[in-house]
């Protein structure tokens, strides 16, 4: 991030592709290394060595490898690109010696034999992984589409890659040549990062994977023989195809500004989290408040979730922000500012929603729903509901906080910036109202709610 970049130079390095006359021995390997990771360094956060590239010259070749993760020093990260995965005993074996010994901070994992196979590199949690999901190789679909439609088996890989991430330090390899099956993985994936090979020689595309990789995550884009090897060879034509990828990422990777763990953190920093025995907006009891105001009076903070609310319906030729007061009003305004287009907000008017102060909505008008914290959906129901009485076309819900774990089905596209699955009861079930809890009412939006 510090370099706001997603850019990945694959250190593939073949003797066999260099110019005519270049030095083809380990030493002009190593020159070439240390020349192409310090012309791009400060631009370039992630190298990738290739393993067999480097095993295939035995002890020397990865003697050589060592060297080159020894030149990058810390001024990236390194992904060790060993594609691993054994035994839980043989495992760790491996993660010592890539990770500890050789100082590398991520390796690529196969995930074949389970999740002991992977569990060993996921210990330190300073250190990561990215298990092979989807590749972008031609053969790879006969195992990992294997499977009925609905159900193949990476969407597996990707559930006990989830089950496993508790330390927050696992990503998926997502080809990018599999543009067809990327929304769904992304989905699925839940803001986990990404290692996106096949940009470039394989055919993948970098648009749609910087799209669809950076909506609720990150996607590392990798390049390896287009950069190393464009042009005619030379270091000048390598810098100028790491840059010319670096272009084309950075305007990607500082538009979705915020992960779902950033956002938990700043819910936690700012005192938005509330443990206790709630009265919510809805009528019904929780164990957990979150107070919104406690962020949205952070302008710093207000802005960053706005940013990223209105990345996830870009292109989308938003006419008009709708939200509700009072919450509403700054989330609409902050989104509305960051998509150039106006916004309103609805008021309760004898317990209905109304728009006033000469807010209006034209028939067809192509508007967004945006909402700060989400329970049962009530109060988006009926925006919708207002934005149907004007004949709108309503494009998109986004919401900065989903309390239903996505249970609540507003029947239009709808996107949350962080999804918490909290418990919440109906005042007659509520285990806290049973012990005699004494319950706190907090915030009031002049919506009917059950008396206690």
């Amino acid at each position: 991030r510090e370099k706001n970049n997603s850019l990945c130079i694959g250190l593939d390095i073949d003797p066999d592709k260099f110019p005519s006359g270049a030095d083809t021995s380990l030493s002009g390997m190593e020159s070439f290394g240390k020349d192409v990771i310090d012309a791009t360094i400060d631009f370039c956060p992630v190298y990738k060595p290739n393993f067999a590239f480097f095993e295939r010259f035995g002890s020397q070749g990865f003697a050589l490898l060592e060297r080159l993760v020894s030149h990058i020093n810390g001024r990236a990260i390194v992904i060790a690109d060993a594609k691993r995965g054994d035994i839980g005993n043989t495992s760790r074996h491996y993660a010592t010696s890539i990770l500890d010994g050789m100082g590398c901070d991520a390796i690529t994992i196969s995930p074949y034999m389970g999740r002991d196979a992977i569990q060993p590199f996921i210990e330190n949690p300073e250190k990561g992984v990215f298990v092979l999901a989807v590749t972008s190789n031609q053969s790879a679909s006969e195992i990992q589409e294997h499977g009925n439609q609905s159900n193949p088996l990476y969407k597996k890989v990707i559930q006990i890659a989830q089950e496993l991430n508790t330390g927050e330090n696992i990503g998926l390899v997502v080809g990018a040549t599999k543009t067809e099956v990327m929304e769904e993985i992304r989905e699925l994936s839940n803001g986990m990062p990404w290692l996106i090979p096949g940009v470039g020689t394989q055919g993948g595309d970098l648009e749609t994977a910087l799209r669809i990789s950076h909506k609720n995550g990150i996607g590392i884009i990798n390049v390896s023989r287009g950069i190393l090897y464009a042009g005619d060879g030379s270091l000048n034509d390598v810098i100028q195809s790491a840059k010319n990828y670096t272009e084309k990422i950075i305007p990607a990777t500082t538009e979705y500004c915020m992960e779902p763990r950033e956002l938990l953190k700043l819910l936690q920093e700012t005192g938005a989290m509330l443990n206790g025995h709630f009265l919510l907006t809805s009528g019904r009891h929780s164990n957990v408040y979150i107070e919104k105001f406690r962020i949205l009076e952070h302008p710093r903070a207000l802005d960053d979730v706005c940013r990223a609310m209105s990345e996830t319906v870009q292109n989308q030729n938003v006419e008009l922000v709708l939200g509700a007061a009072i919450g509403g009003i700054l989330i609409a305004g902050g989104v509305g500012k960051y998509l150039d287009v106006k916004h309103i907000f609805s008021e309760r008017v004898d317990g209905k929603m109304e728009l006033r102060r000469g807010f209006s909505i034209t028939k067809g008008q192509r508007i967004i729903i945006v909402e700060d914290i989400i329970t049962t959906g009530g109060s988006v129901f009926e925006l919708i509901q207002l934005a149907k009485d004007y004949e709108a076309e309503i494009v998109h819900v986004v919401n900065l906080v989903d309390r239903s774990s996505g249970e609540v089905n507003f029947e239009v596209p709808t996107t949350a910036l962080l999804t918490i699955p909290s418990e919440s009861w109906e005042p007659e079930d509520c285990p806290l109202c049973q012990q005699g809890v004494a319950i706190t009412q907090r915030g009031r939006t002049g919506k009917q709610m059950e008396t206690v």
